[in-house]
């Protein structure tokens, strides 16, 4: 209702303003004017096949242009858009509407190009409709949103630096513009691989929008992008204390990030809770990590807590001795020598080393026969030699003493 109502609006301002002028007949104004009344009805076929019968009656081009003019109107509202456009265009040819008439179909027939996706034919259109507005001294008649859809149009044709230009002059024109209108000038800086203009823009869009979790990711992103790592970690670190950073790419992300930065505690914590909560898998390689990180925070206990885990899905000979290093530490000898045992069983890459820690475990123990064995066994291997002799030694003496 409302498009017919814009229909019959135009129409009858082209009409009353044809009948304000000598070249228009009282026979063509009539002629045009049982049109309208069609329009009215919305009897649009009808208005249709009476202005394609006007025009051996019309072949003078003022009261050409107004049917060309009305007929695009109609076709429009009829959803023949192809045929829309050539009426507009055969009226906006003749060159005898009046300027703002003309400034009105140059207008029409850039938006109906650009909704029929044709964005060159659209956007040179356009263009040449602000030349023209700028011409007439009518600045008031341009929008921010002419000026949106030629980015889009120069967007969907990969035009990156014409669309950075026409989006920021619609966001300036509107200073509440729509979230979207930033994001398609992002994607113009991203585009050109523009790293710093993209970052102002995302920071303009973190404040519009504060919990859409991507903003904040990909500012990091970007600061990663550009060797500002601590930046990165400070991004995400804000966002994630405010509750936004709710992936777990993103949390492992923070994660490595503090790592990086002396924050293993920090870390470890943050892995911890996000297995728990789901969001990181626990697989091999987080369980490593968050090892790893309660190991670098001194927190040996809650490591082993960890490697323990892992082990039962996974035992490796590595891993097994990692364990018992960590138990050793803890001052766990009977469960660093029962740890040993499996990890000797499996196919260790260095052995020796295995043999002289099941050593200390057992003497530790003091179970100094089976230690004995242990390195005596050790003692095989060249770069376990020396330490292994200095245990034995120091195993006799005892039993000497003893």
């Amino acid at each position: 209702m409302m498009r017919s109502l814009m229909v019959l609006l135009l129409c009858v301002s082209a009409v009353v303003q044809a009948a304000k002028t000598p070249t228009l007949t009282p026979a063509e104004y009539k002629q045009l004017t049982a049109v309208q009344k069609l329009i009215a009805e919305e009897q649009w076929k009808q208005a249709r096949t009476s202005l394609h019968a006007l025009k051996e009656a019309m072949t003078r081009p003022y009261p050409n242009a107004l049917r060309l003019q009305t007929l695009g109107q109609v076709e429009l509202q009829l959803d023949r858009y192809p045929q829309a456009l050539n009426a507009f265009r055969s009226a906006y040819e003749l060159q005898v509407l009046d300027e703002s008439q003309q400034l009105q179909l140059l207008h029409l027939r850039g938006q109906l190009q650009l909704s029929q996706e044709n964005w060159k034919k659209g956007a040179a259109l356009l263009e040449q409709w602000l030349l023209d507005v700028a011409a007439s001294e009518q600045p008031d008649k341009v929008k921010a949103d002419d000026y949106l859809w030629l980015a889009q149009a120069y967007s969907q044709q990969e035009l990156w630096r014409k669309t950075i230009d026409r989006i920021r002059t619609a966001i300036k024109m509107r200073p509440d513009a729509p979230e979207n209108w930033h994001q398609l000038e992002l994607a113009g800086h991203l585009n050109r691989k523009d790293w710093k203009s993209a970052l102002v823009v995302l920071r303009r869009l973190v404040q519009i929008n504060p919990v859409k979790e991507s903003y904040w990711s990909q500012i990091a992103s970007l600061q990663l992008q550009l060797k500002r790592n601590r930046q990165a970690l400070a991004t995400l670190r804000i966002a994630y204390e405010l509750g936004y950073l709710k992936k777990g790419s993103n949390q492992k992300l923070l994660a490595q990030l503090m790592l990086q930065h002396q924050m293993p505690y920090q870390a470890a914590q943050l892995l911890d809770q996000a297995m728990k909560a789901k969001r990181i898998k626990r697989s091999e390689r987080n369980l490593r990590m968050v090892a790893s990180a309660w190991s670098q925070a001194r927190e040996q206990e809650r490591a082993l807590d960890t490697l323990l885990v892992l082990a039962k899905r996974k035992p490796t000979a590595t891993l097994l001795g990692r364990i018992a290093r960590l138990q050793v530490h803890q001052k766990q000898w009977s469960a660093a020598e029962k740890t040993l045992k499996k990890a000797l069983k499996l196919k260790a890459k260095n052995p020796e080393r295995l043999l002289l820690l099941q050593g200390i475990a057992r003497v530790r123990m003091e179970q100094l026969d089976a230690a004995r064995r242990s390195f005596t066994q050790a003692q095989q291997y060249a770069d376990a030699r020396g330490v292994a002799e200095s245990w034995l030694q120091y195993l006799t003496q005892i039993q000497q003493s003893s």
